[in-house]
């Protein structure tokens, strides 16, 4: 995909960060606090294009006596895919709004793409989809040029 034009901003009072995200892409704000990895809507802000893919965004405090790389290590657990959800060390790296992070999955057969990030005391998730579900009759992979651009929007707000 060639660079998209990021026209549209959103601000998440509850997960903490602000985007900017393509023009006829819809944004549907979470309504309650995020528990768990899996968490979907009504639990996290997702932004729906036109067509499958969505990117989803969310975050959590910290929990107390937790380090960053604790809350890296508990967010996403690995089950048989290894190859998408590698230890935090072996990650590659992305800086969102100054802060370094991981990315996770953005490879065949993973399904996702994801930003993994630490920062003002709470743990964000920045997630890509080329479909909310295991489609194989398109791209299995969220687009990394638009995902780039999407994460480099970003700006985490304190608390």
């Amino acid at each position: 995909m060639s660079r998209a034009s990021l026209t549209q901003h959103f601000t998440s009072k509850l997960f903490r960060y602000t985007i900017a995200y393509p023009s006829g892409w819809t944004a549907v704000s979470g309504t309650k606090r995020w528990t768990e990895p899996a968490g979907d809507q009504p639990s996290v802000d997702v932004f729906q294009s036109p067509g499958k893919a969505r990117f989803v965004a969310v975050s959590q405090p910290l929990p107390h006596g937790w380090s960053a790389l604790r809350w890296e290590r508990e967010v996403d657990q690995p089950g048989s895919l290894a190859r998408c959800f590698p230890a935090p060390g072996k990650w590659k790296t992305v800086t969102v709004d100054g802060h370094q992070g991981g990315i996770l999955g953005g490879d065949y057969g993973c399904f996702f793409t994801k930003a993994v990030v630490v920062a003002n005391g709470r743990g964000y998730l920045f997630t890509g989809q080329a479909s909310p579900t295991m489609d194989f009759s398109g791209p299995t992979i969220f687009d990394e040029a638009l995902f780039d651009q999407m994460v480099a929007s970003i700006h985490l707000t304190a608390a």
